[in-house]
């Protein structure tokens, strides 16, 4: 082992750096703080269930947050509810852009417009179909800390909450299309 000299921050960082080389335990903790969890895909039952009120805020809910931030970021998606990992709360993260949330327990107390877009989903891979949803929505929701927030979103945004809040409520982008169970035998069991 050589050592260094430490001469400002930038020699400080190579050094820890160096330090948890060393030492390949360390390596494993951070991979296993941070987990890719499965997604489910339709038919899962879990999809079609009720979430509960998160009532519990602390470690626990954090690492959930991101464990789904994780997953959503590697399946390569823009939104992802707590179901879809098969979790039964009342969580949804969503990563678009520059944004990034998540909101705990979310209501959409209003809505304003009406756009037809097209969307996909996760858990129905390969299917993407023209979804009408409000233009404009306030949302009322809680942060990882449990204390209240209120967004004011539009377009697409809108679009990946009011997603994302559906299957909170057991519903896919399937129900929004009453044809496709016919075009597609079996898809909505």
């Amino acid at each position: 082992m050589t050592q260094r000299k430490v001469v400002d921050l930038t020699g400080k960082q190579q050094l820890c750096q160096d330090f948890l080389s060393f030492f390949p335990i360390f390596k494993l903790f951070d991979i296993i703080s941070h987990m890719i969890l499965d997604i489910r895909i339709h038919p899962d039952p879990v999809l079609r269930q009720l979430c509960e009120p998160v009532t519990e805020f602390g470690s626990a809910l954090s690492q959930t947050l991101d464990d789904m931030f994780d997953t959503m970021k590697a399946s390569r998606g823009i939104g992802l509810a707590a179901p879809q990992v098969g979790l039964l709360q009342q969580i949804l993260v969503v990563c678009y852009k520059d944004r990034k949330f998540a909101l705990i327990n979310p209501k959409i107390v209003s809505k304003k417009g009406k756009l037809i877009s097209e969307e996909g989903c996760l858990s129905l891979p390969a299917i993407h179909l023209n979804v009408m949803r409000a233009d404009k929505i306030e949302v009322h929701a809680q942060n990882k800390q449990g204390k209240p927030v209120v967004l004011k979103e539009r377009g697409m945004v809108s679009r990946i909450i009011q997603h994302e809040l559906d299957h909170l409520n057991g519903v896919l982008i399937i129900d929004h299309q009453p044809e496709v169970e016919q075009l597609i035998p079996n898809l909505k069991k």
